[in-house]
């Protein structure tokens, strides 16, 4: 993170990755806009909110007419960049999330701005915070991968430990099919100590949220 800060810094854009990468396979599901989009391809009329995810940066706290605090910042996702302001309550009780070079999550009513994508923002997490709010569902993968027994009562510690909202589904893959069974005893808590867990169990591959 601190090598990608200093590119930015130093030239304004990064070069050898993005901060967001290593998070794009738990946020390819969650995510439904992206500021690297053409809004002249969106329909406004049925796009009222979007969710979207990046890298803080540009921030600059103003005033309205009536003496109210607001942010304005730019908003650096994995296609593009944008836009974004925040006003009243949030500002006021979020307002240590608006920094740059924060990694979150946000909320709210897309717009167009000339050519570019301008997002009001009605609802911002820590990008951490932002994968257990809205990933409903967890799915396993399995196919044959696992090495023994052991590792299924690993993968049953891991999410007693772990418990939540979000729902638990197994895709078992054999002879070519794919059954999916939902595990009605569990549900969990997608934090980043669990999928990092999980994955070290199932592989980077076989893990899902949506």
């Amino acid at each position: 993170m601190k090598k990608y800060n200093k590119e930015k810094a130093a030239i304004g854009f990064y070069i050898t990755g993005h901060p967001l990468a290593i998070y794009e396979k738990e946020l390819m599901n969650l995510i439904d806009l992206s500021f690297g989009e053409d809004p002249a391809e969106i329909d406004f009329n049925r796009v009222k909110t979007a969710t979207m995810c990046g890298v803080i940066s540009d921030v600059q706290i103003k005033l309205s007419k009536k003496g109210n605090k607001f942010v304005v910042f730019n908003l650096i996702d994995l296609y593009g960049s944008g836009e974004c302001v925040a006003f009243g309550k949030l500002f006021e009780t979020k307002q240590h999330l608006f920094e740059n070079d924060k990694l979150v999550g946000v909320r709210g009513v897309p717009e167009e701005n000339g050519d570019k994508l301008k997002l009001t923002v009605e609802e911002i997490y820590p990008i951490d915070g932002f994968i257990e709010m809205y990933a409903k569902n967890l799915v396993i993968n399995i196919n044959g991968n696992l090495k023994d027994i052991r590792d299924l009562h690993q993968i049953k510690e891991l999410v007693e430990q772990h418990p939540g909202t979000t729902k638990i589904f197994f895709a078992l893959r054999e002879n070519g099919s794919v059954k999916t069974f939902i595990s009605k005893e569990y549900k969990v808590r997608a934090s980043k100590e669990l999928i990092s867990n999980l994955k070290n169990i199932v592989g980077e591959n076989n893990l899902t949220l949506n």
